[in-house]
């Protein structure tokens, strides 16, 4: 599948406060392949929302374009999400994913994705907006509390992060 998205920094300062009010996912992931490789990324995840746990295990490959990858995405079970997830020692992250409705030129209703990172990463915020039909990035213009976009930018890719330290990216 063809997964085409936009990722823009934001400043907490500027995030509205309903964003807090919104559904959210607390989601770990963590990465097999290695920081060497910047057009492929391969990881794990376990997405918890309302207590309910999902894993998924996701090959991601760049084609070219602003924003698109090929993507792969396999839901495993717990048993087999465990034994990726020792692959990932050292190269992992966490945040917390706010879903945010967003009304695209009249038309219908998205979900902005709101991430606010935990840990060694905390401060880091980043939004990211995903085509789910032609046409989606196109259309969308960015709320003015979105700051500058990092789409293709490697330093704010979340594999990237793993491998450096938030103040390397600032």
């Amino acid at each position: 599948m063809i997964e085409r998205e936009y990722k823009y920094l934001v400043d907490l300062q500027n995030v509205p406060k309903k964003v807090f009010k919104c559904n959210f996912v607390e989601i770990k992931q963590g990465y097999i392949s290695d920081k060497y490789d910047l057009s492929t990324e391969m990881r794990v995840r376990v997405e918890t929302q309302n207590e309910r746990e999902k894993y998924i295990l996701a090959i991601k490959k760049k084609t070219g374009r602003k924003g698109e990858r090929i993507e792969i995405e396999i839901e495993l079970s717990e048993k087999d999400f465990k034994k990726f997830w020792t692959l990932t020692e050292g190269k992992r992250l966490k945040k917390r994913r706010y879903l945010i409705p967003y009304e695209l030129s009249g038309k219908r209703t998205i979900f902005m994705e709101l991430d606010m990172f935990q840990g060694k990463f905390s401060g880091h915020i980043t939004l990211e907006i995903e085509e789910k039909e032609e046409g989606d990035l196109e259309n969308f213009v960015p709320p003015n509390w979105i700051g500058v976009d990092v789409t293709d930018d490697e330093r704010y890719s979340n594999k990237n992060l793993v491998f450096c330290k938030l103040e390397d990216i600032k």
